[in-house]
């Protein structure tokens, strides 16, 4: 796939990457600085294998939903070295039908944050939710470098 950045074109040679521990279930924010060993021999390989980008599926709402722990969301240490790898990260953003399940079961501090984005007007309150939770991940990751693009949902069908 050639993708156009800042005008300027790439080949995009991407895989998905998901990272488990063995021994642990999925659904946690395995891409939290705690597992960087684990995710610092991942992306070495990655790159060494001629990829020049990932695609990952963690959405920083559902992480918090799950480790109910504000810092356990940050994931700047993992792009910081997806980027010292020459790696390209595509971001993932959960969908409408998604958002309400995890907005429903935010802790307060996620609560005020989503409240603290302006929602779409006359948008019902799944989309208002969704929009919301999408412009907080840009909001707080799309600066950075090692970001090139967002898939927005997974699956919906």
């Amino acid at each position: 796939m050639k993708f156009e950045a800042a005008g300027q074109g790439r080949l995009l040679k991407a895989i998905a990457y998901s990272p488990v521990p063995l021994g642990r279930a999925s659904g946690a924010n395995f891409l939290a600085r705690e597992y960087s060993a684990m995710y610092v021999r991942d992306l070495r390989a990655i790159a060494a294998s001629g990829a020049n980008a990932i695609r990952v599926y963690l959405d920083v709402a559902s992480a918090a939903m799950a480790d109910g722990n504000p810092a356990m969301t940050d994931i700047s240490h993992f792009l910081d070295e997806a980027d010292a790898a020459g790696l390209g990260v595509i971001m993932s953003v959960v969908g409408e039908g998604e958002a309400a399940d995890y907005h429903s079961g935010a802790d307060d501090w996620l609560q005020e944050l989503i409240s603290e984005v302006p929602y779409p007007p006359g948008a019902d309150a799944d989309k208002q939710r969704a929009a919301g939770l999408v412009r907080l991940a840009v909001r707080r990751y799309g600066p950075h470098p090692a970001v090139i693009a967002w898939v927005i949902g997974n699956e919906l069908n």
